[in-house]
């Protein structure tokens, strides 16, 4: 392995590779204030929903345990040791599985959003450009953006306005 150390080969070829691009999380957020409001609010609803089976589940609980002491089986049974321990399964699943949905729910709505509004801040700057500098250039959006539709029809609609003003 000490042979290889200094050999400029080597060092030229790490200086001339590309370095590819590296998006942190941090990159995700356009708008944060909005993109996180979004995320909070879906992960609240879902939060929502969780408590409302959580507490489904917990009722149901009662309500066997009531068939089961109508029905004259003694505490001592196994079939209330049997609940418990299912009553414990079933709040750990419901409680894990609210965790994770709500990790993922917030990914998600960043990543959807991150794609709709990074097509918005590129208008934004496109026309902030167009008014400062006029027309430079066509109003391209990344591959991945929603509204893909828009830069077509502005750039029409730019066109259309350049033909027009340069008719006498």
């Amino acid at each position: 392995m000490d042979d290889f150390k200094g050999d400029s080969n080597l060092d030229s070829i790490k200086e001339t590779t590309p370095k590819k691009y590296k998006r942190y999380w941090v990159n995700y957020f356009i708008y944060p204030k909005l993109q996180c409001a979004l995320a909070l609010i879906n992960v609240l609803i879902l939060l929502c929903a969780i408590t409302y089976i959580y507490f489904q589940v917990q009722h149901s609980f009662t309500v066997i345990e009531e068939i089961a002491t109508k029905a004259n089986i003694p505490k001592t049974s196994y079939i209330y040791s049997l609940m418990g321990a299912h009553k414990e399964i079933v709040t750990s699943a419901i409680f894990t599985s609210g965790i994770l949905a709500s990790v993922l729910v917030f990914v998600i709505t960043v990543l959807l959003s991150h794609k709709s509004l990074g097509a918005i801040y590129r208008l934004k700057l496109y026309f902030t450009n167009l008014s400062e500098n006029g027309y430079v250039d066509k109003l391209i959006f990344r591959s991945g953006d929603l509204h893909g539709e828009l830069p077509e029809i502005i750039n029409k609609g730019i066109d259309k306005v350049r033909n027009t003003e340069d008719l006498p």
